[in-house]
């Protein structure tokens, strides 16, 4: 974890830091565009019973997601090193800083990470019948889809824009004298956007599939939540090009097993 910003002693950031947030939030949008453009034309060209044309849908959706998607990464790019999150290798690259140890810090988490994530997707498709997981929403979609939404643009959703928020709000409010965030609070922050990923996730699955059986409901639940704890600790404790990483090995990995 970096060292948080006393944020009373900081009411207004320096030039310096401004020109760095908003390079660094900039960034993170950019890189979380193609995601969310993926996901909003797959799951548009999908949708059934629409009177509006064909390319209208994915159009909005997409409009609607980018919106979303440059208010988290611009708060969270605010909070984050308030509570002593960060992405420390965009971070140097921004300062002029070097690169080479903080990727050697990294590698071996998120690589492991990647490969426990895909151990869990892999165990928990062969704990369902087959026909059951043909009908989980996540097997539908192509793999450049998985990774750009689910390894990149989710992580910045989930934990770079609610994770941060949820420690916040947390912090200020049951620490109200500042300092590191206590363990049990970063804890219960991600939990919690491990399950608020869980049912963020059920939107699309129904539009993907038009209803949810209780029997898919379980397993999206179930899946992303327990996986979002996984990929929640590994930001917490190595940032978020770690999680990223993970989840989109993760997915790489476990693509056509699970």
């Amino acid at each position: 974890m970096l060292d948080p910003v006393d944020d009373h002693a900081h009411a207004m950031p320096a030039p310096r830091e401004s020109r760095l947030l908003l390079q660094l939030s900039l960034l993170l949008w950019l890189l979380g565009l193609p995601g969310v453009w993926s996901m909003a034309w797959t799951v548009g060209q999908r949708l059934h019973g629409s009177t509006l044309p064909p390319w209208m849908l994915p159009v909005i959706g997409g409009l609607q997601s980018s919106l979303l998607l440059a208010a988290a990464v611009f708060f969270g790019a605010w909070v984050a090193p308030r509570i002593g999150l960060g992405a420390p290798l965009l971070s140097a690259w921004l300062n002029g800083q070097r690169m080479r140890p903080l990727l050697l810090a990294l590698w071996l988490p998120a690589m492991g990470g990647g490969v426990l994530g895909a151990a869990w997707m892999v165990s928990l498709a062969q704990l369902v019948p087959d026909v059951l997981m043909a009908s989980d929403p996540v097997q539908t979609l192509p793999l450049w889809t998985k990774l750009l939404y689910g390894g990149i643009s989710e992580e910045l959703l989930l934990r770079w824009g609610v994770m941060n928020m949820l420690l916040f709000a947390l912090w200020r409010l049951l620490q109200p004298h500042g300092g590191v965030p206590r363990a049990w609070l970063v804890a219960v922050a991600v939990l919690l956007a491990a399950l608020f990923c869980a049912l963020s996730s059920l939107p699309s699955a129904m539009a993907l599939l038009g209803s949810l059986k209780p029997q898919v409901l379980h397993l999206v639940l179930w899946g992303n939540t327990v996986f979002g704890l996984l990929v929640g600790y590994i930001y917490w404790r190595y940032g978020l090009e770690a999680a990223i990483v993970a989840h989109m090995l993760a997915l790489a990995l476990s693509h056509g097993l699970a």
